[in-house]
């Protein structure tokens, strides 16, 4: 695996160096081109996205109320197969190549994540990551950005409003269950970190699967190391199987997860297993609310559901594109970066760091009767 994914971005360097020279040798510099009628951005979707509908979905009503605000054209342009090499990367390269596209936006598997940051980091084009890893932002592109708090800084967030709330000892004995793979590893060593640094420990790690296969002795392993708590950072609907699981094993302690598990789908997932679960949400500003407000009555208009997290999240990452791609003008779209003021949106104010990590206030909040409510 690891040859064929340097073959891979052997291949995406080579293509985008022929992108650059081919923009280079026509005597046309960046700024000499003027702005596009219609701004275009490239979602990458790879099959293995667990939460590819809600980031399609959300994306969609994002670009629809772009054109609203703005009477701006945007189009959205998708790729989600997996391509001659086998892999996602070749989407990313496509789009990269296709000179209708001006950004990109990322999911949430760190290893698609990873391989669209090559082509953004050498054609310099804004991309925008739905990935909680801390390693998204490690190539301190300032024109990568994670729009979702990475975990390490969630999961402390959570610890800490659970531990707040939490009567009696404080619970200081966590095992933490992962996706298997690239994922899982960035996720443990996150929440090793996040762990230490409100003074409990993580008593085992196990990584599990998307199928049931391994979930007997998972668990056994799992309560053996007798934790009072356990995160699951998986996602929504493969952590509220989870949940199901724990619970009918005879788990009583407690049970938390990010905010992307903060949803419906999670919810319908766990069942009545899910009451009591702890996760997190932004803090909402005035102008948040309001931009929440509309994204969540169109997206129950147009797909007769509530929406997840995650949906909301690729509504903000267009709209912040289309903020940015418009104030660039015919001038270079990744020389806006770092961005100087924050930007309204639905997920709290759109803020970021000079290397491109998401600056956004947390909530701790449970799930009480079907919906996830604040702590008391």
């Amino acid at each position: 695996m690891n040859h064929r994914r340097r073959f891979l971005l052997a291949i995406v360097s080579v293509l985008v160096g022929l992108l650059t020279s081919s923009v280079e040798t026509s005597g046309l510099r960046a700024q000499d081109v003027p702005a596009p009628v219609s701004l275009t951005i490239g979602l990458v979707l790879p099959p293995g996205e667990p939460e590819a509908t809600n980031i399609l979905r959300g994306a969609e009503i994002g670009a629809a109320l772009a054109r609203a605000e703005t009477g701006q054209a945007v189009e959205l342009r998708v790729r989600g197969s997996p391509g001659q090499w086998g892999t996602e990367g070749d989407d990313a390269v496509a789009l990269a190549l296709d000179a209708g596209v001006q950004a990109l936006i990322a999911p949430t598997t760190g290893a698609t994540v990873h391989l669209v940051e090559q082509v953004a980091g050498r054609a310099r084009i804004p991309t925008v990551s739905l990935c909680a890893d801390r390693s998204v932002t490690g190539a301190r592109l300032p024109w990568v950005l994670r729009l979702v708090p990475d975990t390490a800084t969630e999961a402390r967030a959570l610890l800490r409003g659970v531990h707040a709330a939490h009567p009696g000892p404080l619970p200081r004995r966590w095992a933490a269950l992962v996706p298997e793979g690239r994922a899982g590893r960035e996720a443990a060593s996150d929440l090793r970190a996040a762990v230490t640094a409100v003074e409990t420990t993580l008593v085992a790690v196990e990584s599990v699967t998307t199928t049931a296969t391994n979930l007997k002795p998972t668990l056994a392993r799992l309560l053996q190391s007798r934790p009072e708590g356990v995160l699951l950072w998986l996602d929504p609907v493969l952590a509220g199987r989870w949940v199901r699981a724990l619970r009918e094993a005879g788990h009583a302690g407690l049970l938390a997860g990010p905010g992307r598990l903060a949803g419906p789908s999670f919810l319908s997932a766990a069942g009545p297993a899910a009451e009591g679960f702890f996760s997190t949400r932004p803090v909402l500003v005035a102008a948040s609310h309001e931009l929440r407000a509309r994204f969540l009555e169109r997206f129950r208009a147009q797909f007769g559901e509530e929406s997840d997290p995650v949906a909301a999240a690729a509504a903000d990452a267009v709209r912040l594109l289309v903020t940015v791609l418009r104030d660039a003008g015919g001038q270079p779209a990744f020389a806006r970066f770092p961005l100087r003021e924050p930007l309204a949106g639905l997920t709290g104010p759109l803020e970021f760091d000079p290397v491109g990590n998401r600056r956004v206030e947390l909530e701790p909040v449970v799930a009480r009767q079907g919906r996830f409510v604040p702590l008391p």
